[in-house]
């Protein structure tokens, strides 16, 4: 919930920029899938990160993240 509490501020503050760590396996479905819960979590990340970033533009903050492979 850090994006939210420091979000809030920048969006007082009409700028900021916010870099969330998700993964390729939030983006893609990898095989064997040995980790659903991880691939769920990362997934989460990536949707909440287009969330914030489609209600915050107005308000010059930038939201992305981060898939590394």
């Amino acid at each position: 919930w850090a994006s939210r509490a420091f979000g809030r501020s920048m969006v007082a503050r009409n700028k900021g920029s916010i870099v969330n760590l998700g993964s390729m396996s939030g983006l893609i479905i990898n095989r064997p899938q040995t980790a659903p819960s991880y691939m769920v979590s990362k997934g989460a990340v990536h949707m909440m990160t287009k969330a914030l970033a489609v209600e915050w533009a107005k308000s010059g903050v930038r939201v992305n993240a981060l898939a590394p492979g």
